[in-house]
């Protein structure tokens, strides 16, 4: 609830990067930043299930409000993705969810910078689909959202790779 409350306070102060219109100056780092780069650090920091759950769910809202700015911070979001992925969050998988929504929006909002990111998302997705497709405790509607959203994922890393993938 406060960082979906934070991600409010921070219109008031400010317009999002996102609302920013082209320019040909270099866009400076604005508080969104600050709070963006504080995030993805406490959740590469956290270990615990709960809390992870909390970040996860609020991180699509932060992606969303950056835009295409949201590649000042794609090396930390990419650490984020990756060891958020790896673990499980029964019975919901709602962290992986979470997860697959953010790299769903970051590549949609960076995906000429996604290229060189796609060998190791790949693996990591693929790894997933293979957990996810032997994990016997999870219900059928939990495994084909995971599937779905995964497959998703591929199909948006194949484009920013242009159509490289095999």
């Amino acid at each position: 609830l406060v960082l979906s409350c934070l991600l409010d306070l921070l219109l008031v102060l400010e317009k999002p990067p996102s609302s920013l219109g082209p320019s040909s100056t270099h866009r400076k780092p604005c508080r969104h930043d600050n709070v963006l780069r504080l995030v993805l650090t406490h959740m590469e920091a956290e270990h615990k299930v709960a809390l992870r759950r909390v970040y996860a769910s609020a991180l699509p809202g932060y992606i969303d409000r950056m835009g295409v700015a949201v590649c000042r911070h794609l090396r930390r979001v990419e650490r984020v993705v990756l060891g958020y992925l790896e673990i499980r969050d029964p019975p919901e998988e709602t962290n992986r969810l979470r997860i697959l929504e953010v790299l769903e929006k970051t590549t949609r909002a960076a995906w000429p910078r996604m290229g060189c990111r796609v060998n190791a998302l790949l693996c990591c997705l693929l790894r997933l689909l293979v957990d996810v497709s032997s994990d016997s405790d999870l219900s059928d509607s939990v495994r084909r959202q995971l599937m779905d959203r995964t497959a998703l994922c591929v199909k948006l890393l194949d484009a920013c790779s242009h159509g490289k993938l095999q």
